[in-house]
Formats: structure tokens, sequence, C-alpha cells
């Protein structure tokens, strides 16, 4: 029980991290594209985790390097289409559709385990569907008189759009990542892992250079790089994969929603360009949406489960 309480203040601690870094990617990302930002990010992370589990890598089996590098490859196509979503919209658009990782989790280990998606996982996916037409500005609530709610699909862009795929691709990486800690040392894996990602990034860059890395003096960039790579990458992601060892499903997704919330909170507080973020009435409405959804379900899976005395599906 000690376990259970402490790596799940872990994971909350994780997910307020993580909210923090979507304002902080974009002011980042104001001296450098995305993808040097991704390569510079994540080899301080893969540096401080090789010099803090570098033995328990080397005592672990082969085989951690070909899964350690499927995570690296799924988390890499996320944070990509991340980091270019949130070029093109807002960090609060950016974190409660990357949010949306948190509902199709359950229709992925649906699908791996050929099981029947339970009426609560459908629910939760059918409104945070709804939502998201909210938060990317695809349906607008007008109060100035007629029909409260306008169709205005030309609101959804490409930001928004990339946004939406990655978190179809974070849904991936967790569900593997939860699958691998039980087999790997957890900060062993995420080591590889991010080293993985770190050499992918590398790779599109000097294949495909963009916009150089001739601004990393700057001291905001410096404090972006060092809360994104030595917390939001390094720890956070170690962090949440050790988590999934001792938690139950259900505990590791209520507490994965926050991180929405937290992007918001931040978004408001953070300025980039001396500015910070306001909700608009319709991104507020949808916002809610998205948290009522993950929460209602998870909470009527872990009723459910306490009624049936079995296992999850």
């Amino acid at each position: 029980m000690r376990n259970e309480i402490k790596w799940a203040a872990v994971l909350l601690g994780c997910t307020m991290i993580w909210g923090a870094t979507f304002p902080l990617m974009k002011l980042a990302m104001t001296f450098l594209d995305p993808i040097p930002f991704l390569a510079v990010r994540f080899s301080i992370g893969a540096a401080v985790l090789w010099l803090l589990f570098r033995r328990r890598v080397r005592a672990s089996p082969r085989s951690i390097f070909f899964h350690g590098a499927v995570l690296g490859l799924s988390l890499y196509l996320a944070m990509v289409l991340q980091v270019f979503g949130l070029t093109m919209t807002s960090s609060t658009n950016s974190a409660f559709l990357s949010a949306i990782y948190i509902a199709v989790i359950p229709v992925y280990t649906a699908l791996v385990k050929k099981t029947r998606l339970p009426p609560e996982n459908v629910f939760a996916v059918t409104l945070v569907t709804i939502g998201m037409l909210f938060v990317c500005g695809a349906v607008e609530i007008d109060l100035s008189g007629g029909f409260p709610l306008v169709w205005s699909m030309t609101s959804f862009g490409l930001g928004d759009a990339l946004t939406l795929a990655c978190s179809f691709c974070f849904g991936l990486y967790i569900t593997l990542s939860g699958e691998y800690s039980q087999k790997y040392d957890p900060f062993a894996i995420t080591t590889v892992n991010m080293g993985f990602f770190a050499l992918c990034a590398w790779m599109v860059f000097f294949i495909f250079p963009q916009g150089g890395i001739g601004y990393l003096g700057h001291p905001s960039l410096i404090a972006a790089l060092f809360v994104t790579g030595v917390f939001g990458a390094a720890l956070c992601y170690g962090g949440m994969i050790t988590s999934q060892r001792y938690l139950n499903p259900v505990t590791v997704v209520v507490l994965l929603a926050g991180e929405p919330v937290f992007g918001a909170l931040f978004a408001m507080i953070i300025p980039i360009d001396g500015q910070v973020e306001r909700m608009s009435l319709s991104c507020l409405a949808g916002s809610a949406m998205i948290l009522f959804a993950i929460m209602t379900g998870e909470v009527a899976g872990a009723l459910r489960l306490s009624r049936s005395g079995g296992e999850r599906d």
C-alpha cells in the first residue's frame, strides 16, 4: 500500500511537470526548430539516465535494446507530431488534444487482447471525440443570439490534426511501456528508450537540416531545455514507467488525466512573447468534456471491477 501511494504521488508529479512543458516547449521553439529541439532535449535526458542507470542497462538482457528501440520510435513519432502541431496551435489545445491518448489506451488494449471494449470506454471515446471538436474550434459556442452552437470546421487546423495523431502514438507508447515495465528494470529500459529517441532525432536533423542550433546560449532556451530534458524527459518518463509496475491501469490513467489541466494552468501563467494564453468558452467546454469522459470512464471501470471481483479487460 505504501508503494502504491508513493508511486501515485510520483506519477501525479510527472503529470504536473508535463503540463508545465507545453508552454516551455512553445517558448523553446521560438529559438529552435522542432527537430533540433527534440534532439537536444532527449540527448540531455538520455545522458542523465545513462549516468545514473548505466549499470542496470548493462545487467539487462539483450532484448531490452530491441524493445527500448520500439518504445523510442513510438515516442519519437508522438513527440514529432506534438511539437510540429504545437507550432501551429495553442499550448492549451495541444495539452487537451494530446490527452486523448488516455481514452484510446483501452482501445489498444482491447485490440491486443482481442476482448470487447467495455461500455464505459465506449462512452469515454465518444465524449472525448465531441470534446475535441470544441477544443480545436470546429464547434464554437456563440451566445450572441440564436442557436448557441456554431459549426466552424475551418477552425480545425493542421496543428490540431497533428496533435490528435500524436495522441494515438502516445497511447501506443504507454500501452507498450506498461507491458515492458513488468519485464525489464523500468529505468534501464527508459535509458535505452531515451537514447534511441535522441539517435532518431539527430539522424533526421542531419539528413533534413533545419534552423541550426545557434541560439543554444539564450538563457530562456537553456532553462526550457533543462526542465524539459532533465525533468520532463529523463525523470518523468522513468517515473511513469516505474509507476506502471506498482499501480493498476485504472489509477495510472486517472492520474495521467491531470496533465491537460496542468497544461492549461501553466499556459495561463508562463508568458510567451510577453503574453499568456486565455481559454475561450468553447475550449473550456470541450476541455471539461474530455476530463469528464476520462475520469468517469475510468471510475466506472473501477466500480465494475470491484463488483465483479475479476480482472479488468
